[in-house]
C-alpha cells in the first residue's frame, strides 16, 4: 500500500502523519524536538508508521476477536515498544563497547 509521510518540525514539538493513497490519515506521531531536528523527525516518523500499522491491524482483530481486540492491541503495542527499546539498547551497548575498545583508533583530527 503506498503511503506518504508528512513531518512538521517545530521548535518545541515535532509531528508526523501517515496518509494513504486517498489522503486518509492512517497514523500520527508526536515527539519533543529537543533541539535535534534529525532525531525528532525520525522519532515522529517512526511513531506515525507504528500507529498506522496498528490502525491497519485493528479492523481485522476486531472481526476476529470481538470485544477482546482492544486488550490484544494494547498487549501488542507494549510488546512492540519493548522490542524496539531492546533493539535500541543493544545498538547503544555496541556503540559504547566500540568506543571503549582499546583497539579503537582515534577520531580523525585528534591524536591518540
Amino acid at each position: 500500500m503506498p503511503v506518504v509521510v508528512g513531518i512538521d518540525l517545530g521548535s518545541t514539538t515535532s509531528k508526523a502523519v501517515v496518509l494513504d493513497e486517498h489522503a486518509r490519515v492512517l497514523g500520527r506521531g508526536l515527539t519533543n524536538t529537543r533541539s535535534n531536528y534529525d532525531v525528532a523527525a525520525e522519532v515522529a516518523r517512526r511513531e506515525a508508521l507504528d500507529d498506522a500499522r496498528f490502525a491497519l491491524l485493528r479492523p481485522e482483530l476486531e472481526r476476529s476477536l470481538g470485544a477482546r481486540a482492544e486488550a490484544v492491541i494494547a498487549e501488542l503495542r507494549v510488546g512492540w515498544v519493548v522490542s524496539r527499546s531492546v533493539d535500541r539498547l543493544r545498538t547503544l551497548g555496541d556503540s559504547v563497547a566500540a568506543l571503549a575498545s582499546p583497539n579503537r583508533s582515534a577520531p580523525p583530527g585528534t591524536s591518540s
